[in-house]
Order: C-alpha cells, then structure tokens, then sequence
C-alpha cells in the first residue's frame, strides 16, 4: 500500500505533487484522528509554524519543497 509519504517522497514535478496534495487531502479525510491540525487555521499555522522553526529554504525542487510545507501541516505543533 502506497502511503502519502511514500507519495511526499516521490514528488519532483507539478503532476507528482499533485498526485501528493489530493493525497494528503484523501489522508485528512480518512484519518483525521491522526492529524495534529484539524482546522485550516491550525494547519496553515503549523506548516508557517514549521517553516519558521526549520529555516525553509526553497531547494532546487521548488514542488518538493512546497509539498515539504503542506506535509508539516498535517503534525507541526
């Protein structure tokens, strides 16, 4: 079974990070007991959050990164 990290890893492109973003979006649906963020409000602020904390910089592979951004979302605290 693929996992969206699996998907997270893989991302390289528009249509591989695509693929990743509808994803995490099925994964927020059907796990969201999982996630630390369950409002938009708090997973937009984690993935600021996170990106603040960890000194995001925007790598060579710009969807990659952007994908790096959503993901933390789903558990920065």
């Amino acid at each position: 079974m693929i996992t969206v990290n699996d998907l997270f890893e893989k991302v390289q492109d528009k249509e591989s990070f695509f693929i990743f973003t509808t994803a995490l979006e099925k994964d927020f649906l059907n796990n969201q007991q999982e996630w630390e963020n369950n409002t938009i409000n708090d997973f937009l602020e984690s993935s600021i959050a996170w990106a603040k904390d960890t000194n995001f910089d925007i790598e060579q592979n710009t969807w990659k990164q952007f994908a790096k951004f959503l993901y933390s979302g789903k558990f920065y605290e």
